[in-house]
């Protein structure tokens, strides 16, 4: 079996992504992009709402649909956006999509040592990014049986011990890190770091068998 991983990951502020950037000036989600790199020029296309208002001169419309259409522009490559981060792990980006400013992305690594090390690399270099989804490699197709997890159920507090410990390979086997180097990074007793993972572990275990409820 496979050890790799589906990761979708949201950079909150992508910087000079002009897709974000449409998406905020245009005030319609991005909801479809393609991108297409040949030497140093980046080819990018993406769609909007028929009724969305797009005035940018450097982005050409190049195909109508009743309800959308499709844009294309051109970009130096380069820049260090964040797909391209996410592209020198050797990762494609696929369902890349904006929203009110922010970025969302979806790709596949190989572990999730290598998940963990991309997302680091994004946050070094970005701010407010965040992990939306991550999905582990099957047994089989017979093994396929998705469930929707509101991560509602969880306090920022647990989302962020959870994500902390993650980063750190806490949930790795073997372990790549223990619970008072956790809870250090954390800034909390290793008591604390117990009774905030024992919390969102019940609520999202409950989340999962009881997900088609």
């Amino acid at each position: 079996m496979t050890g790799g991983v589906r990761l979708t990951i949201e950079v909150g502020s992508p910087r000079e992504c002009p897709i974000a950037g449409v998406s905020e000036t245009a005030n319609a989600d991005v909801d479809w992009v393609i991108r297409t790199a040949g030497g140093d020029t980046v080819t990018e296309e993406f769609a909007l709402p028929a009724e969305a208002t797009l005035d940018r001169a450097d982005m050409t419309e190049v195909m109508r649909y009743d309800s959308e259409r499709v844009y294309r522009f051109r970009r130096e490559a380069g820049r260090g956006c964040a797909c391209e981060f996410v592209e020198e792990f050797g990762c494609p980006v696929s369902d890349l999509r904006a929203h009110e400013g922010a970025l969302s992305l979806s790709c596949h690594a190989a572990d999730t040592g290598e998940a963990r090390r991309m997302l680091e690399a994004l946050r070094e270099n970005f701010d407010g990014v965040r992990l939306l989804c991550l999905t582990r490699s099957g047994e089989g197709p017979d093994r396929h049986d998705p469930v929707i997890v509101d991560r509602g159920v969880l306090t920022d507090r647990q989302r962020e011990v959870l994500r902390v410990a993650f980063e750190m390979g806490y949930f790795e086997r073997p372990r790549e890190t223990n619970a008072e180097a956790v809870a250090a990074a954390l800034g909390i007793a290793p008591s604390t770091l117990a009774e905030h993972l024992a919390a969102a572990q019940s609520k999202l275990t409950d989340a999962v068998l009881n997900g088609d409820d």
